[in-house]
């Protein structure tokens, strides 16, 4: 999991300059249950600042990005 973050921060911090909306579809290895979901989708649009996360729980309550 702290590999998981790791990689996802570092990924974030690497698009920062590229001008274009990237988008993460990442697949997620837990090792207990809990909240943690099995995918998880990030977009950032690091020109605008903005970033958006979507997975299951996010659907289930919401049923959009």
């Amino acid at each position: 999991m702290k590999n998981f973050f790791a990689s996802v921060i570092f990924a974030l911090s690497a698009s920062a300059a590229v001008a274009e909306v990237v988008t993460y579809d990442c697949s997620l290895h837990r090792l207990e249950q809990g909240w943690v979901p099995d995918r998880v989708v990030l977009s950032v649009d690091a020109e605008e600042k903005r970033a958006r996360a979507y997975d299951a729980y996010i659907h289930n309550i919401d049923e959009e990005p």
